[in-house]
């Protein structure tokens, strides 16, 4: 019996090395994970604040056009640029938040994987732990009438 309360504790031990180490993984990873989300962020910011400036230059070009038709020409090979280089941007722009929301979704769906994978490890281990405190009942138990046995004996030797 203490043979199998050494090897429950043992794996007891083990299984929450495991538990722990597995924890400390899925943190790295969860942190890994947000800070790829945090710079996917700053990049679509970045994307749609260029496209505003460009959205801002755009409208300011077209103000222009309508008042000087000396320099129409000029302005609209201009506008044609801007138009461009905004519909290249929105482009952009659109990509990253498509790639955002797939990211995101890859995420949520790794953080609900690793959670459930967590809850099955804890519940593991909570069950480990209740077998190990039953084993250690039993062996009280065990000890405890071996104990009354050998005062017994040791009685009955002496009587």
């Amino acid at each position: 019996i203490s043979h199998r309360l050494d090897e429950m504790a043992a794996r007891l031990r083990s299984a929450e090395q495991e538990a722990k180490d597995e924890r400390d993984s899925l943190h790295r990873g969860l942190r890994e994970m947000q800070m790829k989300l945090d710079d996917e962020i700053r990049a679509r910011s970045k994307l749609e604040s260029e496209a505003a400036q460009l959205r801002s230059t755009l409208a300011s070009q077209s103000d222009e056009l309508s008042k000087s038709r000396v320099a129409q020409q000029h302005g609209d090979d201009e506008l044609k640029d801007l138009r461009a280089r905004l519909a290249q941007r929105e482009s952009q722009a659109d990509a990253a938040e498509r790639n955002w929301e797939r990211q995101v979704r890859e995420v949520s769906s790794d953080l609900t994987r690793a959670l459930s994978d967590a809850e099955d490890k804890n519940k593991a281990m909570r069950e480990a732990e209740r077998s190990a405190l039953k084993l250690r009942e039993e062996k009280l138990s065990v000890e405890q009438h071996l104990k009354e046995e050998k005062r017994r004996l040791d009685e009955m030797k002496a009587a």
